[in-house]
């Protein structure tokens, strides 16, 4: 892995790009034998009856397991009828969306935000209304007031790109104003097991169980191709949301249900993502090093407290630079104006990813990453 650059030209020419890549975890170090045992332990011992159709919000077991961690790690408190099992975050927002599309139009998202939600919320009608961010989040303090109709979507644990933590000030406002206007606050919590250094705060969710629908998935402490994510809903829409499951006929597989209840019962998750927050810290550290050495202080590192990637502000670097064009110096990096709903903010900002980054290529895709900076700097 890794690309070189020709030494006969001073053309890039790219052959292995090295690819900061966001949002999947260290796929090599995926528990596959574990997984193995507990998906031929599921097949060979669950009861009949979880080969049928089963329950719609998923299979008990795995639902007890997950109230059980959620209340263990997070503070959590909520009954397993409450969970309903999803294939994947995305299939949860497009769920909320649909279902609550008669009573809400609109709809508060983080600005930047993870791409798929404004989507999914603009397929179902709903009018989308940005929220800046800053280093602690959402700037739910300049929102004096809800519009109507509207529901909110947050990343509290660690805001999706810029990695603020939201501190209880603005979750207590937020958690107001949503309870006035008789609305809805959904907290994506996708890779919440991953606070690397620093105290954690309980999810939104502990502060207003009616009024939050709390989103998790295992795509990052596991694999994304489990396609294993979750639901904890306000107990008034159990129903609604499962009603509109069922005419849908949305289903999970039970078998890989299953393995994952086996899996946390036995302790397996708690002990897998132990060791990867370490592996996590460590490569996070290696990537701050390196661009401190090949930038120093033009480098203004952000959202460094958790998750599997960092934002990267470049000072001083031109603003109409194309990120697009790094991989023809052999490294792939991923502007955060992609993810903003409101252009031309962040055009000298970066997201790097480390999960799926072997150690030692860390190093030499900085190198690369400072060589397009340099050289597009010259240029423009």
């Amino acid at each position: 892995m890794g690309n070189r650059l020709t030494d006969e030209t001073d053309t890039p020419v790219a052959e292995d790009i090295i690819d900061f890549e966001i949002g999947t975890p260290d796929l090599r170090m995926f528990p596959r034998q574990a997984w193995a045992k507990y998906l031929k332990a599921a097949a060979e011992n669950m009861p009949a009856g979880s080969y049928d159709y089963g329950d719609i919000r998923g299979e008990e077991a795995l639902r007890a397991e997950i109230s059980a961690y959620l209340h263990r790690t997070r503070g959590m408190r909520c009954h397993p009828g409450q969970i309903m099992i999803v294939s994947g975050s995305s299939e949860g927002f497009a769920l909320i969306a649909q279902t609550l599309r008669d009573q809400f139009d609109g709809i508060y998202l983080e600005d930047p935000t993870i791409e798929f939600t404004q989507h999914i919320f603009r397929g179902h009608r709903y009018r989308v209304t940005p929220v800046a961010v800053d280093d602690s989040g959402m700037k739910l303090h300049e929102l004096a007031s809800w519009d109507r109709g509207h529901l909110m979507l947050l990343t509290p644990s660690h805001q999706f790109p810029g990695g603020g933590i939201l501190p209880i000030q603005r979750r207590q406002h937020a958690v107001r104003l949503a309870e006035e206007a008789g609305s809805y606050l959904i907290e994506d919590d996708y890779d919440g097991d991953f606070r690397l250094k620093g105290v954690p705060v309980p999810p939104l969710q502990t502060l207003s169980p009616d009024r939050v629908i709390y989103v998790g998935t295992f795509s990052k402490t596991l694999a994304p191709g489990l396609r294993l994510g979750f639901l904890v809903l306000p107990r008034h829409l159990v129903r609604p949301v499962a009603d509109l499951r069922e005419a849908l006929n949305f289903r999970s597989p039970s078998v890989p249900q299953i393995a994952l209840a086996l899996l946390m019962r036995d302790g397996r998750l708690d002990r897998h993502i132990h060791k990867m927050k370490n592996v996590y810290r460590g490569r996070r550290n290696l990537l701050i090093e390196a661009l401190k050495r090949h930038f120093g202080d033009r480098a203004v590192i952000q959202g460094d407290e958790a998750g599997m990637h960092l934002q990267v502000e470049f000072a001083g670097v031109p603003a109409g630079i194309d990120w697009s064009n790094a991989p023809a110096y052999g490294v792939r990096v991923y502007g955060v104006e992609d993810y903003c709903l409101i252009k031309e903010n962040y055009t000298r900002h970066v997201l790097l990813g480390y999960g799926n980054l072997p150690e030692e290529i860390i190093e030499p895709g900085i190198a690369r990453l400072r060589r397009f900076v340099e050289e597009t700097d010259c240029r423009i």
